[in-house]
């Protein structure tokens, strides 16, 4: 696969952002102990950080990493970039400013890297 080169900044970066964002949700969520969307929200975002983060550069390259990442893990990053986290109706945490274009560079890299924009893998 021809990658961007700076594919893997992007998708550090994006891990260590949703990682410090789950850590504020499950904060939150443990003070409302009784709102699963919040918790739904901490589930999605730990994982997908913790398989960004997991994922090395040999399986980006070769097209395996795919196997890691779903459409709906585009579906959760498209929700908390457009509408933060919502929690009984009410506005519970919105992505800060200085997160979203981190966000959405690795929104961008991921759905490419799902509809195989990169091409076929190296043989």
């Amino acid at each position: 696969m021809k990658l961007p080169p700076e594919y893997f900044e992007i998708v550090a970066e994006g891990a260590v952002i949703l990682r410090t964002i789950a850590a504020k949700l499950r904060a939150e969520a443990a003070r409302r102990p009784r709102t699963p969307e919040l918790w739904l929200a901490v589930r999605d975002l730990e994982g997908l950080s913790g398989r960004l983060g997991a994922i090395e550069r040999r399986d980006w390259e070769s097209g395996s990493a795919i196997l890691l990442i779903t459409g709906q893990d585009l579906g959760a990053l498209d929700d908390l970039m457009a509408a933060g986290v919502v929690a009984d109706g009410i506005p519970v945490f919105a992505v800060p400013s200085n997160h979203l274009a981190s966000l959405t560079r690795l929104t961008d890299f991921l759905r490419r890297y799902l509809d195989r924009d990169f091409g076929a893998p190296a043989a």
